[in-house]
């Protein structure tokens, strides 16, 4: 029936992982009054803010925002400062929010600072004390960085 395909970017069934995102774009949506259970007057507008801020940290990459290729699209932000304490910057391994690429290179800027992964598979919730060998690798690096 199909002689060619060339799916990308996607795949054949809905991940559980890509349901849960799903999921928060739809609550975004659904949460703002004018939604009115799909059966709205007006548009919702401040729903479709929040699915858009919300579908904006996912559908773009890590190095999109941090070399500000959105300034190709009008947009402008300010910087950050630069930091002089001793520091220990930790990335969970397989965080979806903060990437371990992108703390890497934001600890680049910290002329005292130690780069570490935690390696775990919670994502961001390594650092949020529910895995006790997260927890426990996060304690030796604080204990590490107090002694220097």
């Amino acid at each position: 029936m199909v002689e060619r395909i060339a799916p990308f970017c996607g795949t054949a069934n809905t991940t559980p992982h890509n349901a849960v995102f799903l999921q928060g774009l739809r609550a975004a949506l659904t949460a703002d009054a004018a939604w009115m259970g799909g059966d709205y007057g007006e548009q919702p507008v401040l729903g479709m803010r929040a699915f858009s801020r919300v579908y904006a940290g996912w559908g773009l990459s890590q190095p999109f925002y941090k070399r500000e290729l959105w300034r190709q699209m009008g947009f402008d932000t300010s910087g950050m400062p630069s930091v002089k304490a001793k520091a220990t910057i930790m990335a969970g391994q397989t965080d979806l929010y903060f990437t371990v690429e992108g703390m890497k290179a934001e600890a680049a800027y910290v002329p005292q600072a130690r780069f570490r992964v935690i390696p775990s598979l919670w994502g961001h919730m390594a650092g949020s004390g529910l895995n006790p060998a997260d927890s426990k690798f996060i304690e030796r690096e604080v204990k590490a960085l107090l002694a220097i």
